[in-house]
């Protein structure tokens, strides 16, 4: 257990669970789901349970490609009890799915095979309890029908990897898509802490880890090391780490999506030449506490394994910070002086 956070007493709802009385327990979703870490694209990743139980009772992790057998035969804590909980427990009221089609296709990657379940285990780690609420589904559909219809949020989002390796319909850390924009369309509830990181192989990725994926979040509380991983899918050998960040601003997006992008480039997937944009890098870090808040973008030149990660995602990052530290104004000049032939292609 990390001892960053606060350590948090046993709720009410959560201390008096049985193996017994679980069936009769009523499930209110609401109290489950405040002050929760919420972990879509999980796998079966116990790190967050492993950092952080105690300061969090709660866990609701999401992840369409887990059967129910596979989740308990991956399961590796002390389970108390459990019990699967029905769609209309989930939502009592009824939900709608709230995305079009320039999201993507939340279907790409679905796997018919596995029916969708959601499963209740209340489960002890060193002797503190805490409660897993685990969903086979997606992450983003998931957020919208508890958190958004319920109006309340997790206390931590983790994004750890997020399938991007081994495939997802949309990118969880790009802050211009989907998930970012579910989670901030109510900007009193939103989570307080971002746990963000993943594994790298090359220095690229490992320049992108240093950093928050989404710029509302810049405070390091702290960094925590993964262990080597073998992945068999792309038979090489995985290192990384995660870091703990702690909300700090509110960003309107649009602002850099709609006047910065579209004044300035050449075109929408333009990017500065790859000398000029590290000018551009330097005077925005330029007298920071050390702790690199951006993506470097030298990431590109080292290369990365991450094929997530491009150009543009990386640019709008760049100018969101700027928005931050009211440097956009800097910003702006800066692109005004570029040449066309100081533009280069993202593609």
């Amino acid at each position: 257990m990390i001892s960053v956070l606060p350590q948090e007493p046993v709720p009410d709802w959560l201390a008096n669970i049985t193996e017994e009385n679980i069936s009769n327990q009523k499930f209110e979703i609401i109290k489950i789901l405040k002050d929760s870490l919420y972990y879509p694209s999980c796998g079966s990743d116990g790190l967050p349970i492993n950092s952080f139980a105690g300061s969090i009772r709660s866990f609701v992790y999401v992840d369409y490609g887990f059967t129910r057998n596979e989740l308990y035969e991956k399961f590796r804590y002390k389970i108390i009890a459990s019990r699967k909980i029905a769609k209309e427990e989930l939502t009592p009221t009824g939900w709608e799915p709230s995305w079009n089609t320039t999201d993507g296709d939340p279907m790409m990657y679905l796997n018919s095979r596995i029916a969708p379940f959601c499963e209740w285990i209340i489960f002890e780690i060193n002797h503190i309890k805490c409660s897993l609420l685990f969903l086979c589904a997606d992450g983003v559909a998931t957020y919208q029908a508890l958190y958004k219809n319920h109006k309340v949020a997790p206390r931590i989002v983790a994004l750890i990897q997020t399938g991007v390796i081994h495939g997802n319909w949309t990118n969880y850390s790009d802050p211009n898509t989907i998930l970012h924009r579910t989670i901030f369309s109510n900007s009193k509830n939103t989570p307080e802490y971002l746990l963000h990181g993943g594994y790298y192989q090359l220095l690229g990725d490992k320049l992108y880890f240093r950093q928050p994926c989404w710029p509302e979040y810049s405070e390091k509380i702290i960094s925590i090391p993964r262990g080597m991983i073998f992945d068999a899918v792309f038979n090489r050998h995985f290192k990384g780490k995660v870091v703990l960040w702690k909300r700090t601003n509110s960003l309107d997006t649009e602002i850099i999506n709609k006047i910065i992008i579209t004044n300035y480039s050449p075109t929408v997937t333009s990017v500065p030449s790859l000398k000029i944009w590290h000018n551009l890098y330097s005077e925005l870090i330029k007298n920071e506490d050390g702790h690199l808040k951006i993506p470097n973008p030298s990431m590109f030149q080292y290369g990365s394994t991450l094929n997530y990660i491009d150009k543009i995602f990386i640019f709008k990052w760049h100018l969101a910070y700027a928005e931050i530290l009211n440097k956009s104004t800097f910003v702006r000049k800066f692109l005004q002086n570029l040449k066309s032939n100081d533009w280069e292609n993202n593609n």
